[in-house]
């Protein structure tokens, strides 16, 4: 939490204020508290003690030293020691004089359980008690009209006094005391609730306390809206120093449930998130999806049906379409060159479109790969480019027989 140490030792304050407070109707002067809680710690350590070891025949002072050497030191201690004796915390096991072992006095023993309940809560326990003590006896039937007439009026000054309590904090007192009151009012609403199963039952059995049942339940909603309030200031101090570590759960859930969009969404203005990510890589994806993937069910198929074997020779009908392909990509060459030896196809391509100038180029140049055609392609390096073109850029290309096989057909059309 942001400023930890300032509020450890707010709570630490808030709680000895509660101390003198619950001690102030039987103190004899106002030191009667001690300033010093480390000497609570140490009580609590020496009830502790008492209590884990199931010493029945009493404990040592050295005993009672060790346990509570993780506090303070051995003077510390026997200054406490002292001081315990003579308020009678401590107490001799007998009466003699020459006793050297010692045992918890147990009206002690349930001021430290007190004193824990008022730290914990802030002393709202004993309301809670209160509360819980008087709907189990109305439900029981036990309780007599004047006890009813008692508890309502002790609930009803409690809420009271409570209310006005934290209305001081939220408008007169700084962030520090409420953030060390925080944690004392998360029973609100369950305190609410009690109040009106109690208001239910005094109406139903007690008719001549409806009065004072209601008086109750309207302090009790005063309380509830006090609490409120409380709880807003801080979620607003808490969105001014971006420091939401000043809420405990409860709280969230409160503001969750009667905060409005717009004071939720007020929180969080001036924050900057960063973009969604993907928290998982496609690798890993792909391997999920390659590790569940149902397996694929065999397929089942029909046996094929035998073709009939073909007539003739497949050797002499693949030699006979293979004599047709060469002489198709003969013929579409010789147009291209005529009666000359060579001819430059690149102006040509560059005025067709480009699917006819591609069957072209193939033509040219798978026929060089031919032994049987007497042609070769002639490659320039010249690049023509032209955006208004058909085809927009060509390489030089061009197509010449050889000499040989120019002879050899030229020769064979004369003696035809």
């Amino acid at each position: 939490m942001r400023f930890e140490h300032d509020d450890v030792i707010a709570v630490r304050e808030a709680f000895h204020r509660r101390l003198k407070a619950f001690a102030a109707p039987v103190a004899g002067d106002r030191g009667a508290v001690t300033e010093d809680l480390d000497q609570l710690e140490v009580a609590r350590a020496i009830h502790a003690a008492f209590g884990d070891h199931e010493a029945y025949g009493g404990l040592t002072r050295a005993e009672l030293a060790q346990a509570c050497a993780h506090i303070c030191g051995r003077s510390q201690f026997d200054r406490y020691f002292e001081l315990f004796c003579k308020m009678d915390l401590i107490e001799p096991f007998t009466q003699r004089d020459y006793e050297w072992r010692y045992v918890l006095n147990p009206a002690s023993s349930a001021a430290l359980l007190v004193f824990r309940r008022l730290e914990a809560s802030g002393g709202l326990q004993e309301l809670v008690t209160l509360l819980d003590a008087t709907y189990r006896e109305l439900e029981r039937g036990s309780a007599t009209s004047r006890e009813v007439a008692e508890a309502l009026v002790q609930a009803r000054r409690e809420f009271t006094i409570r209310s006005g309590h934290l209305r001081r904090l939220v408008r007169h007192r700084p962030l520090e005391e409420l953030i060390a009151e925080q944690r004392h009012h998360g029973d609100a609403k369950r305190l609410f609730t009690q109040a009106e199963r109690i208001v239910e039952r005094v109406n139903r059995d007690f008719g001549e306390h409806r009065r004072a049942a209601e008086r109750m339940a309207e302090a009790a909603l005063q309380y509830v809206n006090a609490v409120q309030e409380y709880m807003a200031r801080l979620l607003d101090q808490a969105a001014q120093r971006r420091d939401f570590t000043l809420l405990d759960a409860e709280a969230y859930l409160t503001a969750a449930i009667t905060g409005s969009p717009e004071a939720l969404a007020a929180v969080f203005e001036g924050i900057v998130f960063d973009p969604p990510r993907l928290h998982l890589s496609p690798h890993e994806i792909l391997r999920t999806i390659e590790t569940h993937q149902p397996r694929p069910r065999p397929r089942q198929r029909r046996p094929r049906r035998e073709d009939p074997l073909p007539e003739g020779d497949p050797v002499e009908e693949a030699a006979e379409r293979l004599r047709d392909y060469q002489a198709s990509r003969r013929a579409a060459i010789e147009a291209h060159i005529g009666p000359a030896d060579a001819v430059d196809l690149t102006d040509r391509l560059r005025g067709t479109p480009w699917r006819q100038a591609a069957r072209v180029i193939a033509d040219v140049l798978v026929s060089a790969t031919d032994p049987d055609l007497p042609f070769e392609p002639v490659l320039g390096d010249r690049l023509h480019v032209a955006a208004d073109a058909p085809t927009t850029y060509v390489s030089e290309l061009g197509v010449r027989t050889t000499e040989s096989d120019r002879a050899t057909t030229t020769q064979g059309d004369r003696d035809g």
